[in-house]
């Protein structure tokens, strides 16, 4: 006889059906848990093939995983790709020319400060021109721009902000006003990423 056996014969028959009872809930306990293990995945199939588990155990949308994340990323990719294209394809608005500040900017009726963009008008102001040639440029594209500009009203197409200014396309009578500035020798055009036209040099 082992010493276990030994041990188990001398404890008090009070104690032993407990033991057996203790002994046989244990063994009971992973069958118990694969049971239902089996009746909720029994569940989840009857509830339709949307669901499935992941190496964790859990539940997830069918397909979970690389191929349902490549959905979703290009899900989301098509939304944003939308929204750029109907805010590129929103209509201008119109307003009247309240004020024009320089060659290449103006102020609305309500307020906005335009920039016209893709051009470059002379400076006005000392602490801003390179030399007093810029300045006398400056003034007369000023002038030129509030002749052709002063209260009319101008179709703005909004591209972005710039020093607390609006950038926009801005047309007049259907006509494109930065070429016009720029035929008029009151503006010269300036290409996105390139350095600010020199007006001190002919």
């Amino acid at each position: 006889m082992t010493a276990a056996r030994a041990a188990w014969e001398t404890l008090p028959d009070v104690d032993q059906p407990r033991m057996r009872e203790g002994a046989h809930r244990h063994r009971a306990a992973p069958l118990q848990r694969r049971a239902a293990d089996r009746l909720s995945d029994a569940g989840r199939r009857d509830s339709g093939p949307c669901m499935d588990r992941d190496r964790r155990g859990l539940w997830r949308p069918a397909g979970h995983g690389e191929a349902w994340t490549a959905r979703r990323v290009g899900t989301c990719a098509c939304a944003l790709a939308a929204a750029l294209l109907l805010g590129a394809a929103a209509p201008a608005q119109t307003g009247r020319v309240a004020y024009v500040i320089d060659g290449d900017t103006f102020r609305l009726a309500s307020g906005e400060r335009i920039r016209v963009a893709g051009i470059d008008a002379p400076e006005t102001q000392r602490r801003q021109a390179k030399c007093a040639r810029e300045i006398a440029a400056g003034r007369a594209a000023t002038a030129l721009a509030r002749g052709l500009l002063m209260g009319r009203t101008v179709r703005v197409a909004r591209l972005g902000r710039s020093y607390n200014r609006t950038v926009a396309r801005v047309t007049l009578d259907g006509r494109d006003v930065g070429t016009r500035l720029v035929q008029a020798g009151a503006a010269r055009w300036w290409p996105r990423g390139e350095g600010k036209p020199d007006w001190c040099r002919r």
